[in-house]
């Protein structure tokens, strides 16, 4: 969320991860409830920051040491 409008190209996959989450709990790998609504309700509310941000600052990457 700290990166703002910058991480608006993440949004599929953090939407897919939510189906993902929900289909834990339908194959019963994670139980359903408050634990699986506090994860989901964690990257929903993730998603719905970076729409509404407009700040763009800028993304740092991790190279690996030489």
């Amino acid at each position: 969320m700290k990166y703002g409008s910058a991480a608006r190209d993440a949004i599929p996959e953090l939407k897919e991860l939510v189906t993902e989450l929900n289909t834990q709990v339908k194959r019963n790998e994670f139980p359903g409830g408050e634990l699986n609504n506090r994860r989901v309700n964690a990257v929903e509310g993730a998603i719905a920051a970076i729409e509404v941000a407009t700040e763009h600052p800028p993304l740092r990457t991790i190279t690996p040491a030489k």
